[in-house]
């Protein structure tokens, strides 16, 4: 076991060292919350007598998110620790916030599964990821209706325009992330990926490694040839 939270890691010495068979990466992050009181408000009113006398996780909007990627390699003698992320209001709102953790957390996700370790847990942490992504897509185009309204001012009551606004910013926004799109054609089998070491290459990520991508020759036939679209 290494004890990571000091300048100079100390291993357990009632533990012998052993080397690890295969590369496991683990997310260690940490949230900061702040009750949303008009949604808690809302609650009480419609459920009276019966609601929580006080706000549970599920009034909770994220104001902060904290996290690293930790990667034991293979026969490595030490994991390698990659650079701390923080991100909070009012510098990002919560939306902007998620979107970036999750963004990363799907990129380490997109070839095997990669524990999420948070100092709250399934009590509140993940309880509250967990309720963000199961309507996150709603949430994400309510936020960037809200900022395109915003910048409109006047013309926002214009739906067709305000419409066709949010569109292409979901779309830009899209393709601005890289990482996902080239899971997805990893995923489709356009792409194959592997990640070239000092001295030889290896199936997943880590330990100071690049990612490789190599096109499908029979994708590459079908960019050369240039087919005329009709």
């Amino acid at each position: 076991m290494i004890i990571l939270d000091r300048d100079n890691p100390l291993r357990n010495p009632d533990r012998a060292p052993f080397a690890q068979a295969i590369d496991r990466t683990i997310i260690v992050a940490d949230f900061e919350f702040r009750a949303n009181q008009e949604k808690y408000d809302k609650y009480l009113a419609n459920d009276g007598d019966s609601a929580h006398k006080k706000p549970r996780w599920t009034f909770n909007d994220i104001v902060c998110a904290a996290w690293v990627v930790i990667r034991f390699p293979a026969g490595a003698p030490e994991p390698v620790v990659s650079a701390f992320h923080s991100f909070c209001a009012p510098e990002m709102d919560e939306i902007d916030i998620l979107d970036t953790f999750f963004g990363v957390f799907e990129e380490e996700n997109s070839e095997q599964p990669v524990p999420l370790v948070t100092r709250a847990g399934d009590f509140v942490d993940i309880a509250v990821l967990r309720h963000m992504a199961e309507e996150w897509d709603d949430r994400r185009r309510e936020a960037l209706r809200r900022k395109v309204e915003e910048r409109f001012g006047t013309r926002a009551t214009d739906e067709a325009l305000v419409r066709a606004a949010v569109e292409e910013e979901a779309l830009a926004t899209g393709k601005a992330n890289v990482s996902r799109a080239v899971s997805d054609l990893v995923k489709a089998g356009f792409v194959r990926r592997y990640y070239a070491g000092r001295v030889r290459g290896h199936q997943n990520r880590g330990g100071g490694r690049h990612a490789i991508y190599v096109v499908a020759p029979q994708v590459l036939n079908a960019i050369r040839s240039r087919p005329t679209l009709v």
